[in-house]
This record gives structure tokens, C-alpha cells and sequence, in this order.
């Protein structure tokens, strides 16, 4: 019994060995060179393993070779005989030779791998890591849609990618960091971070990126940028959410920016999410006068592009709003446009009382007691040797003093009654009953002026009392 009992053991033992997987053991990894037995102690000791000054190599060599295969062994904690240090793998200036494939792997040890060259693209899609670290390192491009990080993610000092970088559906527990880093790839996404998610700040101050940026439905804490590392332009950004903007909050430069989205999601098939989320966090930060501004600037982008305002009519009223009053952002502006419209008829009034084309409108100069007087004293424009009806000595001193200006005012304002219009009126035809035509000017005038105060002043109360949604 006991000699079958330890045949039966012994083959038992080869298959659980036969199971294992291959990369689980430092056997795997026959032929070990001097530099990556460096690795090996200095992630059992916790400590940093640093090839040369630390600085990123520019060839490939004996002393600074890593095999991609053996960094994922001690990523996964190494084995028996070869544990990792809870600190994790820890290496600078090194030469990673082939794929660092870390797919769907699960790690309580942090990574970092700084100023190394890798030769081929990493993948790391759908890993699991406490913390991943790229610093000043070079590579071809990054595989890390779905990377789930609970700490943060730095691609910045010196970190370079000739590739895209991806980080679609990505999870960053606290930043990502990008700061002077470069991100090239000419012919189409440099940085595709769509549906990121980091629960910190996005740093992308000083970044170089030599491409597009997709941030599509990505959604960060805090962006921290500048308006460098947007000039490649053809950005993707509808849906991308962020609380706050640590850097410029200047409208021009954010207008510069948002209009430096691929150019269809300017035109063709505008997407207003991206000037919305930015009037918001302004506003919210208490910009509100930049936040304006962006406003304004998204509604004139939305009257060109087509679809978004149909018809001649409504395209010409959205056009008179902006002009008018900002789009409801900018009420002083029709509080101007009323001075304006008030000073131009002051000074036809004026004009038109110096040269006797306005007399009075009230029938009460046409009593019996006051009119045989009246008309022989006063007349009307082209009338020699008769007083003008605004100057005329006969009329009674009761009656109210033409004054164009109080008269203008008295139009545009159609709420206040300052008894001019009442009183005073353009005389458009000389007794004979021939037209006038600068009276027929000023009665125009008049009718404009009306108008345009009724339109003017219900403009502010539906502006003021937020009536109307500005956005």
C-alpha cells in the first residue's frame, strides 16, 4: 500500500507542474543576463533597478536589455524562489525588448517604468494596477483600453509615443498625468482617451501633441491645460465632462480651442455639447462674463451650420438677437442700441423744429378763443413771414415746451409718458395739402422709434426676468 500510495503521488505532482502556466516561473526564463538578475534582486529588495545614468538608452545593449516576458513575471509577483517587494517592479533606463503584454492581468504591485525604449507596442488592455508610471519613456504606441488604475497614470517628462495612445474606456482613480510629455501620430489620433474616466485632474500642461485628441465622452475632475497643446486641431470632444479648468479661462483662447474640434463637428454636424460644458464650469467658477462670450460665439457658429436655425426669417431674427442683445448675454448692448436709435431721432427732431416741420396735435389750439390768433401768428413749414409753431408767442404758456429730446425719449419709451408725443407731432403736408417729404421722413421716424422701443424694452423683460434660455 504504501509503495502504490507514492508511485500514484509522484505522477500527480508532474501534472499540477505540466499545468502551470508559461511565464509563472523563473524557469520559464532560462539564460538570464547580468542586467535582468539586477531586476530580479533589486524587486525582491523593493528597490529601484537603474541601468547606467538613468536616462532613456538609444540602442540596445547587454547591460541595459530587458525581456518584455520577464518584466510580466515579477508584475505578477514572481514565484517561490523569486518573490516580488510590495513596493513592485521599479526600473529606469532600460531597453524592453519585444511585446509587455500585462492583458487582463489583476496586480497588487505598482508598475514603473521610467526613461526606458520599448521596441514594441505595450498591451495593456484591461489590466488591473495600483499604479502605472511611463515617465520619460519612449515607445512605438500604448495598448491600454479598459486599464482600470486606482491610483494615477503619468505619461509625462520626456514620455514619448510615435503611435496612438490608446486609453479608450480607461479608469484612473486619481490623475493622469501628461505634463511634457509627446504625443505624435500625424495621420490620426495621437491621444484617444474616449470614455476615459479619472476621478482626479487630466494634466496636459505643456504636452506636445502632434495629432488629435479624442476625449469623447470622457469625463475628468479637473483639466489642466494650456492652448499649445491643442494646436494640431481635429479634436473630438463631444461629451467630454470636467468639473473644473486650472489654467486659462480667457474666452478667446477657449474659443480657439473649442474651434479647433474636427471641423464636421463645427459645420456639418455641429455638436453644441462642448460650448455648453464650457459656459457651465465658467460660469460655475464665476467667470461669467467669459462664459458670455462662449455663448454668444456658439450661437453665431450654430446660425452657419446647417440644420440648426432652418429658415430665412428665423435665421434673419437670430441674426437681429445677436446684433440686438448678445442672444439675451448682453442686455446693455440693447440698452445702447436704444441710446443710439434715441440720439440719431433727437437730432431729426431737432432739425426738424429748426426748420418748422413739427407743430402741435392737440385740438384744443382750435377753440374758437385761441385759433384766430394762433394762425395768424404761426404757420407751417413754407409759410414766409409766420412764427414757427415750436417758437410761436401765441400759443398758451401752459401748453408744454417742444423739446426734442424729451420727445425722442418720450417715443422709445413706450411705458413713461412724458406728454410730448402728446402735443407735438411732424407736420407732413403744407396747407394746400402738398406732401411734405422731411416731414414724411420724421413721421417715419417717429414710427420707428415707437417700434423700436416696444421691441427694445419687452427684449429686457423677457432678458431680466429670464424669460428666454440664453444657452
Amino acid at each position: 500500500m504504501t509503495k502504490s500510495t507514492g508511485v500514484s503521488s509522484s505522477p500527480s505532482k508532474k501534472l499540477i507542474a505540466a499545468k502551470q502556466a508559461f511565464g509563472r516561473s523563473a524557469t520559464d526564463f532560462p539564460s538570464l543576463s547580468a542586467a535582468e538578475k539586477k531586476l530580479i534582486a533589486c524587486s525582491a529588495k523593493g528597490e529601484g533597478c537603474i541601468f547606467g545614468d538613468g536616462t532613456r538608452p538609444n540602442s540596445e545593449t547587454a547591460a541595459n536589455r530587458i525581456r518584455a516576458e520577464l518584466i510580466r513575471f515579477l508584475v505578477l509577483g514572481g514565484d517561490a524562489n523569486n518573490p516580488v517587494h510590495e513596493e513592485g517592479v521599479m526600473l529606469g533606463g532600460a531597453w524592453i525588448a519585444g511585446e509587455l503584454s500585462l492583458h487582463l492581468i489583476t496586480t497588487s504591485l505598482r508598475l514603473a517604468l521610467a526613461n526606458c525604449h520599448f521596441d514594441s507596442t505595450p498591451n495593456l488592455m484591461k489590466a488591473n494596477l495600483p499604479e502605472l508610471f511611463l515617465g520619460g519613456s519612449s515607445l512605438p504606441g500604448l495598448m491600454a483600453d479598459g486599464i482600470a488604475v486606482t491610483g494615477s497614470v503619468f505619461l509625462r517628462d520626456g514620455f514619448a509615443a510615435t503611435g496612438e495612445v490608446r486609453l479608450i474606456g480607461a479608469t484612473v482613480g486619481t490623475d493622469l498625468s501628461c505634463g511634457n510629455g509627446s504625443f505624435t501620430h500625424t495621420e490620426g489620433i495621437a491621444l484617444n482617451a474616449q470614455a476615459l474616466k479619472v476621478k482626479g485632474t487630466l494634466f496636459l500642461r505643456d504636452a506636445t501633441i502632434n495629432g488629435s485628441v479624442d476625449l469623447t465622452a470622457a469625463k475628468i475632475g479637473t483639466l489642466v491645460d494650456d492652448e499649445e497643446c491643442w494646436e494640431s486641431g481635429g479634436h473630438h470632444l463631444d461629451g467630454f465632462h470636467y468639473d473644473r479648468i486650472i489654467g486659462q479661462t480667457n474666452a478667446e483662447m477657449r474659443i480657439r480651442w473649442l474651434k479647433r474640434q474636427k471641423a464636421s463637428q463645427l459645420v456639418r454636424d455641429f455638436r453644441p455639447q462642448p460650448w455648453e460644458q464650457l459656459i457651465k464650469v465658467l460660469r460655475d467658477a464665476g467667470h461669467a462674463d467669459h462664459a458670455a462670450r462662449i455663448a454668444i460665439a456658439k450661437q453665431e457658429l450654430m446660425r452657419k451650420a446647417p440644420g440648426q436655425i432652418t429658415g430665412r426669417w428665423r435665421r434673419g431674427l437670430h441674426w437681429a438677437y445677436g446684433w440686438f442683445a448678445g442672444y439675451g448675454h448682453r442686455p446693455l448692448w440693447t440698452l445702447a442700441w436704444m441710446g443710439g436709435v434715441w440720439l440719431l431721432c433727437s437730432l431729426l427732431f431737432l432739425a426738424g423744429a429748426h426748420y418748422n416741420y413739427i407743430g402741435p396735435s392737440t385740438p384744443l389750439l382750435n377753440s374758437p378763443t385761441l385759433a384766430p390768433a394762433i394762425d395768424k401768428a404761426c404757420g407751417h413749414a413754407g409759410q414766409p413771414g409766420l412764427q414757427k409753431w415750436t417758437e410761436c408767442s401765441e400759443v398758451p404758456a401752459e401748453y408744454s415746451t417742444f423739446q426734442p429730446f424729451v420727445y425722442s425719449l418720450d417715443l422709445v419709451l413706450p411705458l413713461v409718458d412724458l406728454q410730448q408725443d402728446s402735443d407735438w407731432a411732424p407736420i407732413v403736408e403744407d396747407p394746400p395739402g402738398t406732401d411734405l417729404l422731411f416731414g414724411v421722413i420724421l413721421r417715419w421716424a417717429m414710427w420707428f422709434e415707437i417700434l423700436f422701443g416696444w421691441v427694445a424694452s419687452l427684449t429686457l423683460v423677457a432678458v431680466l426676468g429670464r424669460l428666454v434660455d440664453k444657452d
